[in-house]
């Protein structure tokens, strides 16, 4: 009758509280891998739930899974195809280094985005995206943009924001220039610097 499909319906919300509390318990304690399992649980019960996926797919890039989490992201089955979405996939696909896909998809989350999400958080990826196929003319677009959204935007730190090792990418970049001293020391550890010298 109505009142038990009442109490049914208030034992699945219940049901699905405790397994959001469990993952920020786990969260806190330094357990993503624990976190994932509760909100893969919640797909599993409610798998057109969009928000679950992206939920999901924070504690497997916590855990640097990227493949997995795109392979997360492409299976939810009722997804919409908005400006986040995209923004996902591309900075997913520059952690795997699936730079023309990413870019595709990166390109369309700005151009989709309003004010929902800070550009710059899509323009970085993408600064990342042409710097590693080389592509110096729309590297230097993405960075006037960035400077033009935020004059004190001072660094893009591709290894921090990509969770990449040096291997991948033994190069910093500093958007209001570098001093030939501070160029040297970064050089002299290995490092390449992407940047305009200025003198002081």
């Amino acid at each position: 009758d109505s009142m038990a499909f009442a109490y049914i319906k208030m034992d699945d919300k219940h049901i699905e509280d405790e397994h959001i509390k469990l993952a920020r318990f786990y969260s806190r304690k330094g357990r993503p891998d624990k976190s994932f399992e509760e909100y893969f649980s919640l797909i599993k019960l409610h798998p057109y739930v969009a928000d679950l996926y992206y939920d999901a797919i924070t504690y497997l890039i916590a855990q640097k899974k990227y493949e997995q989490a795109l392979d997360l992201l492409n299976s939810a089955p009722l997804i919409t195809h908005d400006y986040y979405y995209h923004y996902m996939q591309g900075t997913l696909q520059v952690k795997l280094h699936k730079t023309q896909q990413a870019i595709k998809n990166l390109e369309m989350a700005l151009e989709m985005n309003s004010t929902e999400l800070d550009p710059v958080k899509i323009l970085t990826p993408l600064y990342a995206a042409y710097f590693e196929t080389g592509d110096r003319e729309n590297e230097k677009r993405v960075v006037d943009m960035i400077r033009a959204i935020n004059p004190k935007f001072e660094t893009i730190d591709i290894f921090k924001f990509l969770e990449l090792d040096r291997e991948f990418f033994p190069t910093v970049a500093f958007i209001n220039g570098v001093t030939p001293e501070a160029k040297k020391i970064f050089e002299s550890h290995g490092i390449s610097v992407l940047a305009d010298v200025i003198q002081q």
